[in-house]
C-alpha cells in the first residue's frame, strides 16, 4: 500500500459512506460465485 496521504473533501467522503451499513459494503465479501447450474442442483455455496 502507498504511504502517501491524499486530501479528501469531507463532502465527498460523506457521500461515499452515506449508505454504509456493514464492513462488507466497503471492503467486499469473499464468497464463491454461484452458477445457475449449482443453483439448480442445490449445491451452491
Amino acid at each position: 500500500m502507498s504511504k502517501k496521504k491524499h486530501d479528501v473533501q469531507e463532502e465527498l467522503l460523506a457521500g461515499l459512506l452515506a449508505n454504509y451499513k456493514n464492513p462488507e459494503d466497503l471492503i467486499g465479501e469473499e464468497r464463491p460465485v454461484e452458477t445457475s447450474h449449482q443453483a439448480d442442483a442445490g449445491t451452491g455455496a
